[in-house]
């Protein structure tokens, strides 16, 4: 309970950090996203560690997690970690600091660049980075305090840096007469440029950031497929769920990754609705992303969920409709064969015109399961581009 010893502990177990922005609030929009990292070093560590020991137990019934209490309330969690350090990354979370959700496993992500996307050191490089946890309390309560461990650690971290955001709340917006129930799709607003191009939720209508910078324009030869690895973001059911974790997923990668905005060009919930990401309106030219480290002349899309061990999601039909839809659009304007290869000139070889992450770089992104789906994913697109090529074949 506040003002107790326990809580100050808690409480005084970490310093906050300069390295994260704090509320930030998204253009166009009435959603305030709160954003800070909390980093410990070795004394509000061990301090956070006492905290834990009085409050919970490891799995052994001897080691006790670290006890940190957040600035806020946060709705998505992720940590940072020297880089050599090891150690599987344990979470829990609690509403109160009393009561507190089963361990989760929270595996690791790819290390953070050296240099953000304009050449300029970033504080947190090369360091360790986890995925992005999205906690689920019962009730829906916030959770306002975390309990982390690392179990099998021949070398665990001797320093942590906890990146809390608050993704805050979606723009509120009725449902328009071309989109779904309780969508929040603008598509129908603005006239559609291109009959392939499916219903996309654009930035202002989830609440986006504006970019830190302008962006840089490129054209597509080449298609990526890439998973989030969120742990349970892939598990939102409504639209407002989905476009908070749009909002989570954008605030790391601008604040702890240090990248000018949202790696992606766009991302499909699990409700198969399209967002738009690191793009804009104009279809002519695309948005030069930060999505496989090399990313000149290529577009990417990413579905939201871990589609790999241990979680092993499987992407929904609608998630895989969208996708199909979505690069069946940028294949027709683009003149992309979606079955053919070419030069992807900025990887410095041939790759397949649609490829997973995976194929340009050390990684297991977009996952065993999504990237198996590949080839059917390729044919599908083919096979949509037909049939809208040929009205007879409809």
């Amino acid at each position: 309970m506040r003002g107790s010893p326990l809580m100050d502990s808690i409480r005084h177990a970490a310093r906050v950090a300069t390295l994260g922005v704090a509320t930030l609030l998204a253009v166009s929009s009435s959603a305030e996203v709160r954003s800070t990292h909390v980093s410990l070093d070795r004394p509000s560590l061990a301090r956070a560690l006492s905290a834990g020991a009085r409050t919970l137990s490891g799995p052994d019934g001897t080691a006790a997690p670290a006890i940190v209490e957040a600035p806020f309330a946060f709705t998505a969690i992720a940590a940072l970690m020297p880089a050599g350090s090891d150690g599987e990354l344990f979470v829990r979370v609690s509403a109160d600091g009393h009561v507190w959700s089963p361990a989760k496993y929270v595996p690791d992500d790819e290390p953070i660049a050296p240099l953000d996307e304009r050449g300029r050191a970033l504080p947190l490089a090369l360091d360790r980075a986890s995925s992005v946890y999205f906690p689920k309390l019962a009730g829906k309560a916030p959770a306002r305090f975390v309990a982390f461990e690392f179990r099998n650690a021949k070398a665990a971290p001797a320093t942590v840096t906890l990146h809390f955001i608050d993704a805050g709340s979606t723009p509120s917006r009725a449902p328009r007469g071309g989109g779904r129930s309780g969508s929040l799709t603008l598509q129908d607003e603005v006239p559609v440029a291109h009959p392939l191009k499916p219903a996309i939720i654009r930035r202002d209508a989830w609440g986006a950031r504006p970019q830190k910078y302008e962006y840089t324009l490129t054209l597509a030869g080449h298609l990526a497929i890439h998973h989030t690895a969120g742990v349970f973001d892939g598990l939102a059911a409504t639209t407002e769920e989905c476009a908070a974790q749009m909002r989570g997923i954008q605030a790391f990668h601008q604040d702890s990754r240090g990248w000018n905005d949202i790696g992606y060009s766009y991302l499909i919930c699990g409700t198969g609705e399209i967002f738009e990401g690191r793009e804009d309106e104009d279809d002519t030219t695309d948005v030069w992303g930060a999505h496989d480290g090399f990313n000149r002349g290529s577009m990417s899309v990413s579905l939201m969920g871990y589609f790999h061990s241990p979680y092993n999601q499987v992407p929904s039909e609608p998630q895989l409709d969208a996708l199909v839809r979505t690069f069946a659009w940028m294949a027709e304007i683009r003149g992309i064969d979606p079955l053919d290869a070419s030069l992807y000139e900025a990887f410095g070889g041939v790759q397949t015109n649609i490829y997973g992450h995976r194929e340009v770089r050390a990684t297991e992104c977009p996952g065993d399961i999504l990237f198996a789906l590949k080839d059917s994913v390729r044919a599908r697109v083919a096979e949509a581009l037909s049939v809208f090529r040929n009205p007879s074949l409809r």
